[in-house]
């Protein structure tokens, strides 16, 4: 089983991400801010996956974090464990233009999804296999 470790802040759009990901053999980890989530990242887990939206809106409020994205947040997270190789993804609510997509594929992030997206397809970017049901 894969573990994943999931950073959202929007409270409907974690609870059916939680829902569809119920369907893949993955075990869900998540954070509602980036300071949260670098808690996690910190600790002794090992991520497979580490899915962060690209723009928190609770960081605004959190001091020091009112210009990090989860792009600089997928970057520290491959300086604090450069021995843990997790698919490293971001969200994106937005069309991404031409240079925010080549920066974002410079930099820490091995795939990037934009919403709306299909639970289908991100789990086959993210390499996520359908749950057996034994029952």
């Amino acid at each position: 089983m894969k573990k994943m470790l999931l950073v959202e802040d929007h409270d409907l759009l974690l609870r059916a991400f939680l829902r569809q990901l119920d369907r893949y053999d993955v075990d869900v980890t998540y954070a509602d801010s980036y300071t949260e989530a670098l808690r996690h990242v910190m600790g002794t887990q090992r991520w497979d996956i580490i899915l962060t939206d690209y723009d928190l809106s609770l960081t605004a409020t959190k001091p020091g974090l009112e210009k990090c994205t989860g792009l600089l947040f997928l970057e520290c997270t491959r300086n604090l464990q450069p021995h843990n190789k997790p698919i490293r993804a971001l969200m994106s609510g937005a069309p991404l233009t031409l240079i925010e997509r080549k920066e974002r594929l410079q930099a820490a992030t091995d795939v990037v999804l934009e919403k709306p997206f299909v639970m289908s397809e991100v789990a086959d970017k993210l390499g996520l296999e359908r749950r057996v049901d034994n029952g």
